[in-house]
């Protein structure tokens, strides 16, 4: 199975708010030919210095808003002395002006103004800029941002230019933000066949974060399966690592390595989001654009359930034991024997034989 960005549209996923235009093939999984020119994700370099946090806000409220979640770590990382940059400085100026228009002079006055500004801009914006921190030094260490616009499910990104600037914030912000930390490296992750080994690469792709899985043989080299994920889901707009490709190598094919990789990447993303699920916060895996029936089928068959009702969009928890729950209930006949050889009559998802 394969899920990869068209041509045409994956030099322009530029926006958060941009949905991936993915195109399915109708075979199961597509040959990896290792001499095309579209090597997608994978030719990506690794940021070492970088470390991008996310979470959601702990709030007493039953659903904060954008403006509400970014203006409380604002006011966090402000009460050490740091700046938080929230409104442009051509809409600054403008907001400026309006103010001295209505001669307001005093101090408390002032500052009550700024902040009904940026709680206004950020009510009112959708496509706002990233927002500039810097330190007491003036220096430029951070950039928060949102991942979705979804009232529901409010997450914030602080994309990071070191460790340690992602340690003390995220110390910083720890009573009110459940914070992941994705450092920008190149991982050797656990891999269940010890004559193959599994890479994570995290990077930033046209603006997106993504990290890309590549799984290769030990004594060849050669590239066996591959996968890439974002993390967000655009098109349901909601955060959480979103699966846009996954494909193994023709000759590799039907011989579990497709799972095998997606098994994988369900537990380097259990590692990622632990304290957030520990928190009894739910973290989703999604699968967006699936228009193949069999596609659809091969995730249901792996805990995926159809999140949309129209069969484009699989989700499945990061929690195991919300997963077992919530895994679809198929029945379907096996024919015959499977590779591993063993006789199936009636399965469900989770206990697939495949």
């Amino acid at each position: 199975m394969i899920f990869r960005l068209s041509a045409e549209n994956k030099t322009t996923v530029k926006s958060r708010n941009q949905k991936l235009h993915l195109i399915q093939e109708d075979h199961f999984l597509t040959a990896l030919d290792s001499k095309s020119k579209e090597k997608g994700p994978l030719e990506s370099n690794s940021e070492n210095f970088c470390v991008t946090l996310m979470g959601p806000f702990i709030s007493t409220r039953n659903k904060p808003s954008i403006a509400i979640t970014i203006l409380q770590a604002a006011k966090l990382l402000r009460s050490i002395n740091w700046t938080v940059k929230i409104i442009p400085d051509d809409i600054q100026s403008s907001y400026n002006a309006q103010v001295n228009l209505r001669r307001i002079d005093a101090a408390s006055a002032k500052k009550k103004a700024k902040i009904d500004q940026e709680f206004s801009y950020l009510s009112m914006n959708l496509d706002y800029e990233s927002m500039e921190v810097k330190n007491p030094a003036g220096v430029s260490v951070a950039y928060i941002d949102t991942l979705s616009n979804d009232e529901d499910e409010q997450w914030i990104t602080i994309k990071c230019i070191s460790r340690q600037t992602a340690h003390f914030i995220k110390i910083q912000l720890r009573n009110d933000f459940l914070l992941a930390k994705i450092d920008h490296v190149e991982r050797n992750l656990a891999f269940e066949r010890k004559d193959f080994e599994l890479t994570s690469i995290t990077d930033i792709e046209c603006e997106e974060l993504g990290t890309s899985f590549l799984l290769k043989q030990k004594n060849t080299n050669e590239i066996v399966a591959k996968a890439h994920c974002f993390y967000q889901n655009t098109d349901a707009d909601s955060p959480g690592p979103t699966l846009d490709l996954i494909e193994t190598k023709q000759g590799w094919q039907e011989q579990g390595f497709g799972t095998s990789l997606l098994n994988a990447i369900e537990e380097f993303y259990r590692e990622i989001f632990a304290n957030i699920l520990n928190f009894e916060e739910d973290v989703y895996l999604y699968v967006c654009n699936v228009e193949s029936h069999k596609n659809f089928e091969w995730f249901q068959e792996r805990g995926f359930r159809d999140d949309d009702g129209l069969g484009g969009r699989l989700i499945k928890s990061l929690n195991e034991e919300t997963a077992a729950e919530e895994a679809p209930y198929v029945i379907r006949q096996c024919m015959g024997r499977t590779l591993g050889g063993k006789q199936c009559q009636v399965t469900s998802e989770n206990k697939s034989p495949l």
